[in-house]
């Protein structure tokens, strides 16, 4: 028995929302990943200081070293910052998706104006991913810079 070409366009329509489904998940769990990530280095570095500044040789952190544990929160912040927009913006395309999909629009049903605007969010939904990617390795990297310092100083 063959299916009427109606069945095939709704199957393969079902198919896709369904590989939209998988990357939208996975795009939620790196976000939380990269927040996570942020976060945990940042009190990584403010315990670290918490539990040695004032309890060994060197009491107080230099200037340098209070400047990279500074600039690595700070950039921290920015870049879960960065992922929450990402993942706000990426629910937004998500819901625009289904509101296309409940009216039975496919892409080239859509104005330009329609197709420019999604575009944009989606568009900004990567930037901003990709910019809390760079923002996780340069906070990583001060934090790291920090600690060199310190044990420079201690060693010293």
């Amino acid at each position: 028995m063959s299916t009427s070409p109606g069945k095939q366009d709704d199957s393969y329509a079902l198919a896709l929302d369904n590989e939209a489904q998988e990357l939208i998940e996975l795009k939620q769990k790196l976000t939380y990943f990269l927040i996570t990530a942020d976060a945990l280095t940042i009190a990584f570095v403010v315990n670290f200081l918490a539990a040695h500044l004032g309890h060994s040789k060197q009491p107080t952190a230099t200037s340098l070293e209070t400047s990279l544990v500074i600039a690595s929160s700070v950039i921290g912040l920015l870049g879960a910052g960065a992922c929450l927009l990402s993942l706000h913006l990426g629910h937004m395309s998500y819901t625009r998706h289904l509101r296309y999909r409940h009216e039975r629009k496919q892409w080239s049903d859509l104005t330009d104006r329609q197709q420019n605007s999604w575009d944009r969010i989606n568009a900004w939904t990567r930037h901003l991913l990709t910019s809390a990617f760079l923002a996780l390795f340069v906070q990583v990297l001060l934090a790291v810079g920090f600690f060199i310092a310190y044990s420079s100083a201690l060693a010293s």
